[in-house]
């Protein structure tokens, strides 16, 4: 009955900073465009297709905007109009689907509660209030923490399913901001790691060969690949 309080009570604090970010995020998001806005929003939608699905996949300086214009479509398909703070409230969600990653990795670590606690507090803080109420901003920058780190959760779990969705996630965080490309060069150097060197016990690591690895050496490869697959025409087809 006392451990039971005692969770009730820190899932009440675990509450306050979500409650109080989307409080103030619904006060301060405006329905309407800025900066990068015009060109990756407005520039998409007044295409007609199939103009629109090239436009779609182009890059916008170094970033390929799929996944925010995607989902700017879906708003559009659904209201008739583009809704600048439904786009504020989808890409701040990535907070919580972000949280709720932390806690499941948390509770497979099976650490205790009350280390999760301030994890809330270090990610729904104030310090990205630029990014809150700025569409392009919110859905990129913050989707694309998520999209990584599910990426290389899922990568560090065995199995294949968890493998492919790894390498989907990978794919999709390359489409949602520049940066999201980095996550392959980091898969391929955990595979290399885990190649030249397998855990033998807590305290120790002992060098093996390939032939005792032809399962990592599988996974590196077909990580090398599809980082190139997904990296073709990358910088060739700038375009804002």
């Amino acid at each position: 009955m006392k451990n039971q309080s005692v969770k009730i009570i820190g899932w009440a604090i675990v509450a306050i900073p979500i409650l109080a970010y989307f409080y103030f995020l619904f006060i301060y998001s405006v329905n309407a465009p800025q900066g990068d806005d015009y060109a990756v929003f407005f520039k998409y939608l007044r295409k007609d297709w199939p103009d629109r699905l090239e436009l779609l996949f182009s890059q916008h300086n170094e970033h390929r905007l799929v996944f925010s214009r995607t989902i700017a479509e879906v708003v559009y398909r659904i209201n008739g109009v583009i809704d600048f703070n439904y786009l504020n409230y989808i890409g701040n969600t990535a907070f919580l689907w972000l949280l709720f990653l932390f806690y499941i990795i948390f509770q497979k670590s099976k650490l205790t509660f009350l280390l999760f606690i301030p994890v809330p507090f270090l990610l729904f803080n104030f310090w990205n209030w630029e990014n809150m109420t700025f569409a392009t901003g919110s859905v990129q920058n913050f989707f694309i923490w998520f999209f990584v780190s599910l990426s290389l959760y899922l990568y560090s779990r065995s199995g294949t399913l968890s493998f492919v969705l790894a390498l989907m996630f990978a794919a999709v965080s390359t489409v949602t901001s520049g940066s999201g490309i980095l996550v392959f060069p980091i898969m391929i150097l955990w595979s290399v790691v885990d190649l030249f060197f397998k855990r033998s016990n807590p305290a120790h690591r002992n060098p093996v060969s390939f032939a005792d690895n032809r399962p990592s050496v599988t996974k590196l490869i077909v990580v090398a690949i599809t980082f190139a697959l997904v990296a073709i025409g990358y910088f060739f087809t700038y375009q804002t």
